[in-house]
């Protein structure tokens, strides 16, 4: 029995934040109009070819009317054309979730609060979610002392850890240019120490930034689709049965040179071999 979901009622309000374009500063009035004017001649070249087409923001307003009304395959597939068209948003992927967890499709779901989870890591509700239709041993097995080091790791999106580097880089670039132009020895003093507190900060931005960034490109975690998985020793059935995973389950998959098979590792650190098509990224 699947328990009650959360709706986030401000959802289609951040969408549309999302979607709507920066308004420009006066300096920069003449310089739109250009653009307005280029993008006017395109959207009138190009109109032929998107007659018909609904914006990201209509078909999110349509897809969480047919959630409304419980019409959740009618829901999800309208979410899905929106992730489609290019929008990744933490919000469309909540809501698909939702969608995906209402049908009973507990491996979609699970895909998808991660999808929303890598963009917005500390939404409450999406951790609330994902933990309804996770099975139990879904978080890594990590040494005690490495735990506080990846709980801050995973608490920001790459976004927010470049944000944060880049933000400690220009502070020590601005204090170390005051520091050669001080005369003050006090102040010359007091801005060595800043300085070296920055650079620190820099090095540790740096670090986080490196991590965050081999995580989304180089570890590929796929979630298990189906109920009772049964997980090989070797890439075939003759192989011994290791053990059986259950639908949702997160396991990451690594280099392996066979359509049919995936060699993985779970959650646990052990290795093991399942059918691809068992088998979707996250």
């Amino acid at each position: 029995m699947i328990m009650p979901f959360i709706n986030s009622p401000s959802a289609a309000i951040s969408l549309n934040a999302t979607l709507r374009a920066h308004p420009l500063g006066s300096c920069f009035r003449a310089l739109a109009r250009v653009f307005f004017a280029v993008g006017a001649l395109a959207v009138m070249l190009t109109c032929a070819n998107t007659a018909g087409a609904q914006s990201p923001l209509t078909l999110f307003n349509q897809a969480n009317n047919e959630y409304k009304q419980q019409r959740y395959e009618e829901a999800r597939k309208l979410y899905e054309q929106i992730t489609q068209s290019g929008v990744s948003s933490p919000q469309v992927f909540y809501n698909m979730g939702n969608a995906c967890a209402r049908l009973g499709r507990n491996g979609e779901a699970v895909i998808c609060y991660e999808r929303a989870r890598e963009l917005t890591p500390r939404d409450q509700d999406i951790a609330a979610n994902l933990a309804k239709v996770a099975p139990s041993g879904n978080n890594p097995e990590r040494f005690i002392l490495f735990t506080p080091i990846f709980w801050i790791l995973d608490h920001f999106a790459l976004r927010e850890w470049m944000g944060a580097f880049l933000s400690v880089f220009f502070a020590a670039g601005l204090i170390g240019g005051i520091y050669f132009a001080m005369i003050n020895t006090v102040w010359r003093n007091l801005m060595r120490i800043a300085l070296y507190a920055l650079g620190a900060m820099v090095i540790v931005a740096g670090l986080f930034v490196g991590a965050k960034y081999y995580q989304y490109n180089f570890v590929h975690y796929s979630v298990i689709l189906k109920a009772n998985v049964p997980v090989y020793s070797g890439p075939g059935e003759r192989f011994s049965q290791i053990i059986v995973l259950p639908e949702g389950a997160k396991v990451r998959r690594i280099g392996f040179d066979d359509p049919a098979w995936a060699e993985i590792v779970m959650m646990d650190s052990q290795k093991g071999f399942t059918q691809a098509q068992n088998l979707r990224a996250i």
